[in-house]
């Protein structure tokens, strides 16, 4: 693709920015955020999904690739829940978000 990167793939710069924010390192586990962010809401992971526009499965399948889902997928649950993305991943000092 001639140095373009893929929609939805999390850049080297990305990933480098996210990991000066205080709470995030090799072992933030996005779908344990995920899981409190739905809980925090009173919401299913597939209620979040629908809030969120986003099909179920994806969730799913991102949580079966130990947390592995696109900066679209991210992006979607944040503009569905009201977020940003440094809000996403920068969780309450007290929450445990270690897989």
């Amino acid at each position: 693709m001639g140095g373009r990167a893929q929609k939805g793939v999390f850049s080297p710069y990305f990933i480098s920015e996210l990991r000066r924010l205080p709470n995030v390192n090799d072992d933030f586990d996005v779908s344990v955020r995920i899981q409190q962010l739905a809980q925090e809401r009173n919401l299913t992971v597939n209620s979040l999904a629908k809030v969120c526009g986003i099909n179920p499965s994806t969730l799913a399948v991102g949580r079966k690739r130990g947390g592995d889902y696109s900066l679209d997928t991210i992006r979607r649950i944040c503009n569905g829940l009201g977020l940003t993305l440094g809000e996403f991943f920068t969780p309450p000092n007290n929450a445990e978000m270690r897989a």
